[in-house]
């Protein structure tokens, strides 16, 4: 603000173009997608079709209903169907091979194949990968919080100088301090209970403690995560610019009236001194006059004399 001469009002403005420009980049971000990963009973059903379902006893199905499964239990297995399973016994695994993380399961009967001739009923342990494009999704997704974080910033200067100038020098520490405890109880304290909340909701599979009790989230559902991560963030920031908006409008209306004023005392100067100069003009002209008076008597009084 100092090196272009920015007014308060600048400032303001500046702030707002900044922080608006950033906030409209990233709504790109909605468009970052990936999808779910395939896992049956939760995201699709044991016949492959696409569905999204909470409740832990759709994890049973006429496939393994006989194996007394337990649906607290997540070591999930992927087939090479590309579709996970939250456990070898839910995936109607009857005996296995290899031992860890090679472990390979047989004659699993959940597990689709394109032909009862062709294709493999074993299954391996771990969870399936996701494709491609959830990568390129991140890739995109960072590069443009990158750069909206940076444009960003770029008002973050003249947010301070607006609130530095608009207060009494013995008022700003106290009116920093109240800036810094607003920022940390909101957005510190309070925002990861309600965040946490709207995120817990959407969890497709819970974790179990030792102890009997609800432990980790062990999957989520991957779009309605975005919607809600990012929807909350809108939402917020969007309503942010309102008392933003009113800023600006306040400081317009402040230092117009400032400016006002002080046109008004600079004219009146001038009138003052306009009135002033004609006066001292005569002034000076009458004792121009009384002197060349006094010279002429002195003259004309020497010649007499003489």
């Amino acid at each position: 603000m100092k090196r272009y001469k920015l007014s308060v009002v600048a400032g303001a403005q500046l702030y707002f173009i900044a922080s608006i420009t950033a906030y409209l980049l990233l709504l790109f971000q909605f468009g970052t997608k990936c999808d779910n990963v395939r896992v049956a009973g939760l995201t699709v059903s044991y016949n492959g079709t696409a569905t999204i379902s909470h409740d832990e006893h759709s994890l049973v199905s006429q496939c393994n209903q006989n194996c007394s499964c337990s649906v607290t239990e997540w070591n999930p297995v992927c087939s090479d169907s590309g579709i996970t399973y939250t456990s070898p016994c839910f995936a109607g695994c009857t005996s296995s091979t290899g031992q860890g993380k090679n472990t390979v399961f047989h004659n699993c009967s959940c597990v689709l194949t394109p032909s009862p001739v062709d294709g493999s009923k074993s299954v391996s342990l771990g969870q399936c990968p996701r494709g491609p494009e959830c990568t390129q999704s991140f890739t995109s997704y960072m590069a443009v919080s990158v750069l909206s974080f940076f444009i960003n910033s770029l008002g973050t200067t003249p947010a301070y100088m607006v609130i530095l100038r608009c207060i009494t020098p013995e008022l700003k520490s106290l009116a920093l301090g109240v800036q810094t405890l607003m920022m940390r109880t909101l957005g510190g304290i309070t925002a990861p209970v309600y965040y946490g909340a709207f995120i817990d909701s959407i969890c497709l599979k819970w974790g179990m403690k030792k102890c009997e009790g609800r432990g980790a989230c062990r999957m989520y559902d991957s779009d309605m995560f975005r919607v809600i991560f990012l929807g909350l963030f809108t939402c917020l920031n969007g309503c942010s610019y309102v008392f933003a908006i009113a800023v600006i409008v306040l400081l317009r209306k402040q230092f117009s009236k400032e400016e006002v004023r002080a046109l008004q005392q600079t004219a009146s100067k001038r009138n003052e001194t306009e009135l002033q100069t004609p006066n001292m003009c005569i002034s000076d002209g009458s004792k121009t006059d009384i002197r060349s008076t006094e010279n002429t008597t002195e003259i004309t009084h020497n010649s007499v004399v003489g």
